[in-house]
């Protein structure tokens, strides 16, 4: 199930769609690796980039 109802804020949540924002902290793929913190999201025709 990726999609969730808030009953009380009545909106739809869609969890298979990642959203990463500026000053959120990023831990690559375990315990073990190293974290990063957003501090810049710049769109370009091709892609999203996120600076860290």
């Amino acid at each position: 199930m990726s999609k969730v109802f808030l009953l009380g804020a009545n909106k739809e949540i869609d969890r298979a769609k990642q959203v990463v924002e500026v000053n959120q902290i990023i831990q690559m793929e375990g315990y073990s690796y190293d974290r990063y913190v957003v501090y810049d999201i710049t769109k370009s025709q091709w892609e999203l980039l996120t600076n860290w």
